[in-house]
C-alpha cells in the first residue's frame, strides 16, 4: 500500500517527535526515574514522561504546547538564556526553580542537550528534585548558625566570667604585695604569704579553665609577629622568681649556638608553655634549680628544655600526664594541687605551633620536658652584651660564688663571654681561700650559700681590709633590706640572672671601686618598688576606676612608685577631667558606668587629638584577642589585672610628658 501524498512514513505530527524514534525508546521514556522533558530550540514542550508529569503537578498530556517559562516563577528568570546557551554550545547544566501546577515550586538540577530526531534538532532536558539536598544544607546551616551562635555565647561568658573573677583577685593580690613590702613580723608574713599565694594559685586555676576552654571551642588563633626570644624565657622566669626564691630554687636559662635573638611567632602562646612547664617544675622541686635550656633544630624549628631535680615522675603515670584534668596524684591526700589542665594546654598549644612535647624523668631526680615549635628567625639588633667582648669588663679577673652548679655556670659562661677571666667557686669558705691566695678585679656572690652566706662573706672580707668590689645576686623577695652589711656591696642584680643587667652590675661595681666602704645604694633593684621612678621619670598620672578597692590599690602602688595622681570613677567624668587639664597618661578602665573606656577613649581622642595623653586600658578580661581590641579602639597600652607592680612600671615607663613629645 503506498503513502499518501504529504504522509511520509515515521514523520512527525504537529512538531512532535517521529514515531519511530518514539516507539524505539518508549520503555525508557516512561520508566524513568527523573524527570525529561523534550522541548523545541524554542523551549515548546513537545512531549514529557510520566515521572516528570508528576514531579510538575500535571497530566503529561497538559503540559504539550507549554513554553518553558511557564514552568518557572517570574522571579527565576534567564530561560531564553538557557536556550541561546543550548543552541550555540548544544547543552547546558544548571540548577533552577520549578513551578508546579498548585504554585508550589521546588529546586531542581537540570541537564539538557540537543538531539537529532528523525532529521529533526530537539532538546531533552532531564531534571531532578533537589529539595531533600536543599533541606540538609538547610539544616546544615542552621546548624552551623546555631553552633556560631552558641561559640559567640561562650566566648561573652567567659569574657564576663574573667572579668568578674580577676577584679576581685586583683584587690586580693596587688594588696598583698603592697603588704609584703611593709614591715611585718614574722606570724603577720606568713599569714600574708599564704594569702598571696592562695590568690595565685587561685588565679592559675582560673587561667587555665579559660585557656582550655578557648581551645575546645576552636576559638584560640596565633598571632605571627617578630618578637624577642631572649626576653620572652626571662620574662617567663620572672613570673616564678618569687615562688622559686621562697623555695630557695634556682631559675637559670641558656642557649644553644645558632639559636636566632628574634623570631616570628606568638609570644604569648610560647610563654605560657613556658611558665606552665616552669611552674610544675617549682612545683614538685624541695631543692636545686630548674633550668631553661634553648636549642636550634633543623629548619624554622626551635627546641625548649625545662630540666628540674625535683621529685620525679614514676613511669607508671607517665601516660596521663598531658590528658585533661588529669593529675599526677589524684588521690584526695594529694600533696600537690591543680586543675591538671596545664599540661594538657601546653600540648595543644604545641602543636598548633607546629611541633611536639615530650617528658623524660628519673623517680627522686627529676623531670626534663622538651616541646619544640616552629619558629622562623625575624630580623634583630642584638645588644652589646651580646655582641662579645666588652671593653669595660675584658680583661678582667672575676670570682662567681654560688653553690648552685648550673646558676654558677650561667654566670661563668656569660663573663667569658664578655673576654673575663673567670674562676668559680660553691660556698663562702672556699671564696675565702681562693681570694687571699689569688688577685680578682671583681667578686659577684649569691645571697644563700650554705655555712657563711653572702652578707657574712662580705663583712669577713671587710673587716680583713679587703676592698674587692663585689656584686649581690640575690631575689627581688629577699628580707634583708635592713641589714647594714649590704653596704659592703657596690652593685646588686636580682636572681633569676638576666646576662643585660648582670653586665651593667658588673660595670657598676667596677666604676664604684673607690667608693666601696660607701653606701652605694645597696637595695637598688632589690624591692619591686622603685620610690624614685616618679622624680627619675615624671609624669602627670589619671587613675579611672569604678572600683573602690581597685581604685585605692591603683593609687597606693602609684604612690610607691613616687607618683602623685587623680581620680574619676567613670568614663564622663575622665574625658571631662582630661579636657580640663594637661595628663601625661590615663590608666583607664574598660568596664566603667555611664561611659565605658573604650567610649571615653574614643571621646578623648575626638576632643585633643595629637594633644590627647597616653591611654593604658585597666581591664579584668585577658582573653586572646582584648589586646588588639583595646589598642584599635585608640589605647595605646594594655594592662591586664590582677595588676602586676613591674607591668605598671613598663609601662609608665613607655610614657612621655606631653611637653616632650
Amino acid at each position: 500500500m503506498e503513502d499518501e501524498p504529504g504522509e511520509e512514513r515515521g514523520a512527525a505530527q504537529d512538531g512532535a517527535p517521529p514515531r519511530e524514534s518514539r516507539s524505539r525508546y518508549a520503555s525508557l521514556f516512561d520508566q524513568l526515574g527523573d524527570g525529561l522533558v523534550i522541548h523545541d530550540l524554542d523551549g515548546r514542550i513537545l512531549e514529557c514522561n510520566p515521572r516528570g508529569a508528576e514531579m510538575l503537578g500535571y497530566t503529561p498530556e497538559a503540559l504539550v504546547g507549554l513554553h518553558l517559562s511557564d514552568l518557572h516563577p517570574t522571579t527565576e528568570r534567564g530561560t531564553d538564556a538557557r536556550l541561546a546557551e543550548v543552541r550555540e554550545a548544544g547543552g547546558t547544566q544548571f540548577e533552577t526553580v520549578f513551578l508546579r501546577a498548585d504554585g508550589s515550586v521546588f529546586p531542581a538540577e537540570v541537564t539538557a542537550a540537543q538531539l537529532e530526531v528523525g532529521g529533526q534538532v530537539l532538546v531533552h532536558g532531564v531534571f531532578r528534585d533537589r529539595s531533600a539536598q536543599h533541606e540538609l544544607v538547610e539544616a546544615l546551616r542552621h546548624a552551623r548558625d546555631e553552633a556560631e551562635r552558641a561559640t559567640r555565647a561562650k566566648s561573652v561568658f567567659l569574657a564576663n566570667m574573667s572579668h568578674e573573677i580577676r577584679t576581685p583577685m586583683n584587690a586580693v593580690i596587688g594588696m598583698t604585695g603592697l603588704l609584703l613590702d611593709t614591715d611585718l613580723d614574722p606570724q603577720q608574713r606568713e599569714f600574708v604569704e599564704v594569702v598571696r599565694s592562695s590568690g595565685d594559685a587561685l588565679l592559675t586555676i582560673i587561667n587555665d579553665i579559660l585557656d582550655f576552654s578557648k581551645i575546645e571551642a576552636g576559638e584560640l588563633s596565633l598571632e605571627q609577629a617578630p618578637f624577642d626570644l631572649r626576653k620572652c624565657v626571662e620574662d617567663a622566669l620572672d613570673v616564678l622568681a618569687n615562688r622559686a626564691a621562697e623555695r630557695r630554687i634556682d631559675l637559670v636559662y641558656r642557649f644553644g649556638a645558632g639559636v636566632p635573638g628574634a623570631v616570628l611567632g606568638d609570644v604569648t602562646r610560647v610563654r605560657q608553655v613556658l611558665v606552665n612547664l616552669l611552674s610544675n617544675g617549682v612545683k614538685f622541686t624541695e631543692e636545686g634549680e630548674v633550668e631553661v635550656r634553648v636549642e636550634a633544630g633543623e629548619g624554622d624549628v626551635l627546641w625548649f628544655e625545662v630540666r628540674d631535680t625535683g621529685v620525679g615522675i614514676p613511669p607508671a603515670r607517665m601516660d596521663r600526664l598531658f590528658r585533661s584534668f588529669s593529675q599526677l596524684d589524684e588521690s584526695t591526700t594529694r600533696r600537690f594541687g591543680g586543675t591538671g589542665l596545664g599540661l594538657a594546654i601546653c600540648k595543644r598549644l604545641t602543636s598548633m605551633m607546629g611541633g611536639e612535647i615530650s617528658v623524660a624523668s628519673t623517680p627522686g631526680e627529676g623531670s626534663v620536658f622538651r616541646f619544640s615549635a616552629v619558629l622562623p628567625g625575624a630580623p634583630f639588633e642584638a645588644p652589646a652584651w651580646l655582641a662579645g667582648p666588652l671593653p669595660a669588663l675584658a680583661g678582667k679577673r672575676v670570682l662567681v660564688v654560688d653553690d648552685n652548679a648550673a646558676a654558677r655556670a650561667q654566670v661563668v659562661e656569660a663573663c667569658r663571654g664578655w673576654g673575663m677571666g673567670v674562676e668559680g667557686c660553691p660556698d663562702g669558705r672556699s671564696a675565702l681561700a681562693r681570694l687571699a691566695d689569688e688577685a680578682f678585679d671583681l667578686a659577684v656572690v649569691d645571697l644563700h650559700l650554705p655555712g657563711l652566706n653572702g652578707l657574712a662573706l662580705a663583712e669577713m672580707l671587710f673587716r680583713r681590709g679587703t676592698r674587692l668590689p663585689m656584686v649581690l645576686m640575690s631575689p627581688l623577695i629577699q628580707t634583708n633590706r635592713g641589714d647594714p652589711r649590704l653596704r659592703r656591696y657596690a652593685a646588686s642584680v636580682a636572681k633569676p640572672i638576666k646576662p643585660g643587667r648582670l653586665a651593667d652590675a658588673l660595670r657598676a661595681g667596677l666604676e664604684r671601686v673607690e667608693q666601696s666602704s660607701r653606701n652605694p645604694t645597696p637595695h637598688e633593684g632589690l624591692s619591686a618598688f622603685d620610690a624614685e621612678m616618679g622624680v627619675r621619670h615624671p609624669l602627670r598620672v589619671l587613675v579611672a576606676e569604678d572600683n573602690p578597692i581597685n581604685r585605692r590599690l591603683a593609687l597606693m602602688m602609684l604612690k610607691r612608685l613616687g607618683y602623685g595622681c587623680e581620680v574619676v570613677q567613670n568614663g564622663v567624668e575622665a574625658v571631662e577631667a582630661v579636657v580640663g587639664a594637661a595628663f601625661d597618661v590615663v590608666l583607664m578602665d574598660v568596664q566603667m558606668p555611664e561611659m565605658d573606656g573604650i567610649e571615653a577613649t574614643q571621646a578623648i581622642r575626638a576632643r585633643l587629638g595629637k594633644h590627647a595623653p597616653r591611654i593604658v586600658a585597666l581591664t579584668a578580661n585577658a582573653l586572646q584577642g582584648d589586646r588588639e581590641t583595646y589598642l584599635a579602639a585608640g589605647m595605646d597600652d594594655y594592662l591586664s589585672k590582677p595588676l602586676h607592680i613591674q607591668a605598671l612600671v613598663e609601662a609608665l615607663g613607655r610614657c612621655s610628658r606631653l611637653e616632650d613629645r
